[in-house]
């Protein structure tokens, strides 16, 4: 099975892009027009990732996502069908190229995880590395590319990986690349060549035309080249919401949009606008504790929001209804399991149980009601993440910088029981919709370690986990109480400044046991500090 891509820290955008969907109702004729040109566009789709999986020659394009490439863009055009819109068949292929360029990056991603070489940091020497490329002809790419560079810290970067190829001995840089073989064919295997079963067509300004309609009673028309009649045109009157509507008379929509067929009878086209921000110069600092009981917990003292019914609707109801339809599942599978371990059993038995199994897949397969109380949940936990960070960008200054946790579900190694409490998919939620509207409104934020912060105190830097209780937090060694989510606010806040914290967090970046080591090592010497200065005090107290 495929894996998931490592969560990187979220950073402030100086451009952010949006979608605006539009949606239609084509008749029939045209609907299974537009449902032919979708398949065939799929299907040429994962064509082109066969084809271009088969092309070791095109290693370095593909590292690069370099879709302009002489040699691309020659076997782009070398393999279109004839009879179809060439545009339309270059937009194709451009999917599958990203597709699999995506997957290339992600698995040298993981791999710099797991070993962090120059050959594994350098996308050029990465895709030199895979097609086998000598030592001098690495050393003399990163020659090539210092000198064409114009950037300082780019070209000082370059010239390090020329000059520690050359350091290397030959047995050094053999085994070094035997190891990168290795550690290449391990990840290939695990990140599988992606395959589509339906993706949305791409339509630039060569295959579409989206203007205001003149003769409907909707906004827009969408007209669609059809791609195998040379001057043919599908035109469906198209609308949106009113914030839709506005979005696109404010900002200037892309000229290249994506349609899929929506629902029995409806085309959503989906377009994209740009909007430009300044970059923020934060003159304060908040840190914001993102949980349960209270949504946003500020380090200026603010509660905002409560995930509590929420969840509990859930846990109480949702799950419930959930847990009925498998043991539905559960039944049939037993007698089944059962028919096929007892093969002499009499015709009329068999027969009987069969009509059983029958009777639990039509109610399996008419159970609605599970489906609808997960909708309700979604809804429910939608609207108040959007309530709650409304509420909290509109009572924030702007020229506030939100220091947020930074959050890695694949870090949460807790039982079933206890992911359901801490709902970490809600806090995810939450706190991605809160970066993306702090991000849209032009107001600085940050991620920061997240690690002991619920069992640090702010005054003596004390690391004890009996130190907090519950919502509860009083520090074991010098006695300072707090909301434990509070105190956790202010340990984020404290960290955005703290140099020593974030050279350590660099140093381990990839290495979660031993940044955990370096955080610990860093509250010890702080406490100790703080214990030999009140010495007298603390003894007095005792």
């Amino acid at each position: 099975m495929p894996k998931a891509r490592h969560k990187k820290t979220t950073e402030y955008q100086a451009s952010m892009t949006k979608a605006v969907f539009l949606f239609g109702s084509p008749n029939t004729g045209k609907r299974e027009l537009l449902e032919k040109i979708q398949l065939y566009y799929t299907d040429l789709v994962n064509r082109d990732i066969e084809i271009l999986s088969s092309k070791p020659d095109l290693t370095m394009e593909l590292v690069k996502n370099d879709k302009k490439a002489s040699g691309v863009r020659a076997l782009e055009k070398s393999i279109r069908p004839a009879g179809v819109n060439s545009a339309f068949c270059q937009n194709a292929f451009d999917c599958a190229f990203t597709k699999l360029a995506n997957r290339l990056d992600v698995i040298r991603i993981n791999m710099y995880a797991e070993n962090q070489t120059i050959f594994t940091q350098s996308k050029v020497l990465y895709a030199m590395s895979i097609t086998g490329k000598s030592q001098e002809e690495m050393a003399a790419a990163m020659d090539d590319l210092a000198a064409r560079i114009k950037k300082k810290e780019s070209c000082a970067f370059y010239q390090k990986q020329a000059a520690d190829l050359r350091g290397m001995t030959a047995d050094e840089f053999l085994f070094a690349q035997k190891e990168f073989s290795d550690s290449y064919l391990s990840h290939y295997l695990s990140f599988a060549i992606p395959h589509v079963n339906r993706e949305q067509v791409s339509l630039d300004s060569r295959l579409m035309r989206l203007e205001v309609s003149t003769n409907t009673t909707y906004p827009y028309v969408i007209r669609i080249t059809n791609p195998y009649a040379k001057g043919e045109r599908i035109i469906i009157p198209i609308r949106c919401s009113r914030d839709g509507l506005r979005r696109m008379k404010q900002y200037k929509v892309s000229k290249t949009v994506h349609y899929t067929l929506w629902g029995k009878d409806k085309i959503r086209v989906q377009a994209s606008f740009e909007k430009k921000l300044q970059a923020p110069n934060p003159q304060k600092y908040i840190g914001v504790d993102t949980g349960i009981n209270d949504c946003f917990c500020c380090s200026d003292g603010r509660s905002i929001g409560t995930m509590e019914q929420v969840i509990a609707y859930y846990k109480n109801v949702v799950e419930p209804s959930f847990a009925g339809l498998s043991d539905l599942r559960n039944k049939k599978t037993k007698i089944l399991r059962f028919l096929r371990k007892h093969q002499n059993l009499p015709q009329e038995v068999r027969l009987k149980l069969l009509r059983k199994v029958d009777r639990l897949e039509k109610m399996i397969r008419t159970a609605d009601l599970p489906y609808r109380k997960k909708r309700r949940y979604y809804a429910w936990l939608s609207e108040e993440v959007s309530t709650d960070v409304r509420q909290y960008i509109e009572k924030t200054d702007r020229d506030t910088l939100t220091v947020l946790e930074r959050l890695d579900i694949k870090e949460f190694r807790k039982s079933r029981r206890l992911n359901g409490e801490l709902s970490v998919f809600a806090r995810g939620l939450m706190q991605e919709k809160l970066m993306s509207e702090l991000n849209w409104h032009g107001m600085a934020f940050i991620e920061v370690e997240p690690d002991y912060s619920s069992q640090t105190c702010p005054v003596c830097g004390h690391i004890d986990a009996k130190s907090r209780n519950g919502k509860q937090f009083r520090c074991t060694l010098c006695g300072h109480t707090d909301d434990a989510d509070h105190n956790a606010s202010v340990i984020l806040k404290n960290r955005a400044t703290d140099q020593e914290f974030l050279d350590v967090c660099e140093k381990y970046k990839y290495d979660h046991k031993g940044r955990q080591a370096a955080i610990r090592a860093i509250g010890k010497k702080r406490s100790d500090a703080w214990t030999k200065a009140n010495f007298k005090m603390m003894k007095a107290t005792a």
